[in-house]
């Protein structure tokens, strides 16, 4: 008996479902649930016209299909047993990002069964890492969802107004990069610094006193790797 969840409006309603058939397709399943998903009948012409048409199909993302899967699957445990016969290891944050990696997009690591009230046809979602490392899949959704919350105006609210911005681009030493990645919280007052100077150096170009209340926005981005894909 396969535990599953069944999603009517606000309530989340556990049942098990005897049918283990995807089981039998995909092998051990760790997390399994049943998403109810609104019949598209029940949409409006409204409704239906605002959809993009590639949106209307889920195509599942194949991670082991890839060039970069495949050479991290094959050279990940053997990079790792070298560590170790040198007495070495890497860092946590490191292990986890290449874990979470292996296991994105992978069915057999968990998923999201997605039924159509309708037809009843159904779709097998698996999880996503959503790291911030190197996982091109998470990458692009969320280097694609921020850049419509900073400027999309016909996704919602969005952060940038309709004026002109400038960008700065600011490298740091290789010795603050690793004390940035050993103490993350620190990135923080440093940004702020930054921010500070850049601010200031603004406000005075527009001939305005900082004591005057003159405010300047900004959106900070970090890039943790190199061209050469170097940490």
């Amino acid at each position: 008996m396969i535990p599953t969840y069944s999603i009517s409006g606000a309530s989340l309603t556990p049942f098990y479902d005897s049918d283990a058939s995807c089981a039998k397709e995909h092998g051990r399943i760790l997390v399994a649930q049943t998403v109810a998903v609104q019949p598209m009948a029940a949409l409006t012409k409204d409704d239906l016209a605002d959809l993009p048409t590639r949106a209307c199909r889920y195509e599942r993302h194949r991670p082991e299909s890839t060039l970069l899967y495949q050479i991290i699957q094959e050279h990940w445990p053997r990079f790792q047993e070298h560590l170790a016969h040198q007495g070495k290891q890497l860092p946590a944050y490191v292990v986890q990002e290449f874990e979470a990696f292996m296991a994105c997009g992978r069915l057999d690591r968990g998923f999201l069964r997605v039924q159509c009230q309708s037809c009843h046809a159904e779709r097998l979602v698996a999880f996503s890492c959503r790291k911030r490392g190197f996982c091109p899949s998470c990458g692009a959704r969320r280097m694609a969802d921020s850049a419509a919350h900073l400027v999309d105006r016909d996704a919602g609210p969005y952060v940038f107004p309709d004026r002109p911005a400038r960008q700065w681009v600011l490298s740091v030493p290789y010795q603050l990069r690793y004390l940035f990645a050993a103490k993350p919280q620190v990135i923080t007052k440093v940004l702020a610094i930054v921010h500070r100077v850049i601010s200031t150096w603004l406000i005075k170009r527009a001939g305005l006193a900082v004591k005057s209340g003159a405010q300047s926005g900004a959106v900070t981005l970090l890039q943790h790797f190199g061209s050469a894909l170097n940490a």
